[in-house]
């Protein structure tokens, strides 16, 4: 993405649209980082595409499972899941959905500010693997917790609910081309 953003703007249009095409071809420009990579849920696309995110965004990074400190948490729902059905590949700060209801597959990720000591939670919102906004997500939500905080999936209509474990946490629901949030007391 960044080489071929260097090349429009370093070379004349004509040399410039060849080398993209050849560098494209033989996806030497595609990077992905090597966190994101580790991630499971996502398929390729939405990996490359929050890799691609994140390259502009060097403030921010993938947190580590270890963060969260619900390993106990995550073991159970990895082993019986909430409705006795184990969820394997459960990972507390990723989730895969139609979170908006077009029928297009969207992605949550929960990503760490490197600079935010006190909420360094950032929760990012992608309505599909690509979209016509640019590469930009849906919702960026900053300030929120990582210890103990997670994401889920509602059991009606594949809602994001975002929240500390054992809690009500907040519902993020499709408004217009981003989310607004439904908090309940807990």
């Amino acid at each position: 993405m960044r080489v071929a953003r260097f090349c429009r703007r370093a070379l004349p249009a004509g040399m410039s649209a060849l080398l993209v095409a050849l560098l494209a071809s033989c996806a030497l420009f595609r990077h992905e980082n090597p966190d994101v990579a580790a991630l499971p849920l996502l398929n390729d696309a939405e990996k490359q595409r929050l890799s691609d995110w994140l390259d502009d965004h060097p403030e921010l990074r993938v947190p580590s499972e270890a963060e969260c400190g619900c390993d106990d948490h995550i073991q159970r729902l990895r082993k019986a899941g909430v409705w006795s059905k184990g969820i394997p590949d459960y990972h507390p700060y990723v989730t895969v959905a139609d979170l908006n209801g077009d029928g297009i597959e969207d992605f949550a990720v929960m990503l760490a500010d490197r600079g935010a000591s006190a909420e360094p939670g950032v929760l990012v919102i992608f309505n599909g693997p690509s979209d016509k906004s640019g590469g930009e997500p849906a919702l960026v939500h900053r300030r929120l917790p990582l210890t103990r905080y997670a994401l889920f999936l509602t059991t009606q209509g594949h809602r994001l609910l975002v929240g500390p474990f054992e809690s009500e946490g907040c519902i993020l629901e499709p408004k217009g081309a981003t989310y607004a949030e439904n908090c309940r007391e807990s």
